[in-house]
């Protein structure tokens, strides 16, 4: 194990040792490598980490099965215990290879920095471009610190030419920026979003003000699949507030209540298997807690617990989680509440509840 002693997040120190210990006591005595954390002006600890290279890499490189487990990602916990998802080898991989070097049109030359912790999927979908040969930046800390032109900044420092981040994001940056200055970004050839649904204004905005040649590439997934079920398709038009098409090879559908496919908003399902599932939930060997998140609303049909639609022009909209749209007296009120607040500069942010 790497680790640092404390983080800085936002100007503020994090101290990390309490939980090292804690961590420490759980699985062992493990091989423990303590830095402290690097700044710009004192870059030893890092410098100390590559001369124990040899140390590190004790381990030989060695061949597993297509199954053999590779990540172990972790659900929110916003509806319970977090689920401790196990992601295989060959399925993450391959997913991957495709989303990247086919949906996302990474070539070699590219470098890609997306703004993401090393907790969220986005950083492992990140780290899979070096399958590729292209570059990637990584970035630990607060995208709005010390000034609110943060991304801007980094993305032109690092000469990255993809720049992804969730749709939040990309709405502050909105927010912040000084509506007269465009082509801000003209270097970048793909703007990736995820997270939540990008809004048609951002979409916008981004094509008006930060690059207007630049590919808007909305993708939508999840840590269940490390992977995503919608996403760009570089070969045809992009409409604003809608993700293009299905990944290939992903048989998406939406189901109304009753299992049955339908043209208005409903429950998104995959018909049939994918690559990237979850090869099993840790510490659930009767697949029990596996069943039951994915596969007890239709039977041997995944619901992924979105609520979309798909639109005339073939792609979708996302309109927030299946299980978080308000219901009052019959009357299904989804994300789209919020859209009529973005345009209020002096909201920060806002939350509907029904009774």
């Amino acid at each position: 194990m790497i680790v640092a002693d404390h983080y800085f997040y936002n100007g503020k120190k994090f101290e990390y040792s309490k939980s090292l210990r804690q961590i420490r006591s759980k699985i062992g005595n493990p091989k423990i490598l303590k830095t402290s954390y690097p700044c710009k002006n004192n870059l030893s600890e890092l410098h100390r980490i590559y001369r124990n290279k040899k140390y590190l890499l004790e381990e030989k490189t060695k061949l597993v099965d297509f199954n053999h487990p590779l990540y172990v990602l972790f659900s929110s916990g916003t509806t319970g215990l977090p689920k401790c998802i196990t992601h295989g080898h060959g399925g993450s991989l391959l997913q991957h290879l495709k989303e990247l070097s086919i949906h996302t049109n990474v070539k070699k030359e590219d470098k890609m920095l997306f703004l993401t912790t090393c907790g969220w999927m986005m950083w492992n979908w990140t780290v899979s471009n070096l399958l590729l040969g292209s570059s990637i930046t990584l970035y630990d800390g607060s995208p709005f610190y010390p000034s609110k032109d943060r991304v801007i900044h980094l993305t032109k420092k690092s000469k990255s030419n993809m720049l992804g981040a969730g749709a939040k994001i990309y709405e502050a940056i909105q927010n912040n920026h000084n509506p007269k200055k465009k082509n801000i970004l003209p270097n970048i050839k793909c703007f990736i979003s995820t997270g939540s649904p990008l809004s048609s204004s951002t979409f916008r905005f981004i094509n008006q003000n930060l690059n207007k040649k630049s590919f808007i590439h909305s993708i939508s997934g999840g840590t269940d699949i490390v992977s995503c079920f919608m996403l760009g398709v570089p070969t045809i038009p992009v409409y604003a507030g809608e993700i293009q098409g299905p990944g290939l090879g992903m048989n998406i559908d939406v189901f109304n209540e009753k299992g049955k496919p339908t043209k208005m908003t409903g429950e998104l399902v995959c018909k049939t298997p994918f690559p990237s599932k979850p090869i099993f939930f840790w510490n659930d060997k009767s697949f029990k807690k596996y069943q039951s998140a994915y596969f007890e609303k239709f039977k041997n049909i995944w619901a992924h617990g979105d609520y979309v639609k798909k639109t005339k022009n073939g792609g979708y909209i996302i309109y927030g989680r299946s299980d978080a749209t308000l219901n009052p007296e019959g009357e299904n009120w989804n994300g789209e509440i919020y859209s009529a607040l973005q345009n209020f500069s002096w909201i920060d942010d806002s939350l509907a509840t029904a009774t």
